[in-house]
C-alpha cells in the first residue's frame, strides 16, 4: 500500500512551531482510496488561532479598502461640472503649449538677427 501526505512536505518528527509537539501528533488518517492511504496534517489549536487571526485581518483590510473606494466615488460624483472642467483644462493646456511654442520660436528668431 502506498501512503500519500496531502498538505505537509516537512519532517514529521520536527517540532511544531506553534505548540512544540511533533508534527506526527497532528496527523489525521483520511482513509484509503484506490490502494493509496492519505494522511493529512491537521493544524493545532494555536495554529488555527493564527490562521483565523490572519483571515480576520485580511477581511477587515479588504472591507476598509472597499469602503474608502466607495467614499471616494461618492464624493467624486458630487463634484459638479466635471466634464466642463476637464474640457476647460484641456483648452488651457493646449493654449499654454501653443503660447510657449510661439514665444520660444520668437525669441530664437530674435537672437539670430
Amino acid at each position: 500500500m502506498q501512503i500519500k501526505y496531502t498538505n505537509f512536505d516537512g519532517n514529521w518528527d520536527d517540532d511544531c512551531q506553534f505548540c512544540g509537539n511533533p508534527h506526527r501528533n497532528h496527523q489525521v488518517d483520511l482513509g484509503e482510496l484506490d490502494g493509496v492511504r492519505y494522511i493529512h496534517r491537521q493544524p493545532c489549536p494555536e495554529e488555527q488561532r493564527r490562521i483565523t487571526k490572519q483571515h480576520i485581518i485580511r477581511a477587515n483590510t479588504v472591507r476598509a479598502v472597499i469602503t474608502l473606494y466607495e467614499i471616494v466615488i461618492y464624493f467624486w460624483n458630487k463634484i459638479p461640472f466635471k466634464g466642463e472642467a476637464k474640457l476647460i483644462f484641456s483648452i488651457l493646456k493646449s493654449a499654454y503649449a501653443g503660447t510657449r511654442g510661439i514665444l520660444y520660436y520668437w525669441f530664437m528668431y530674435r537672437k539670430r538677427k
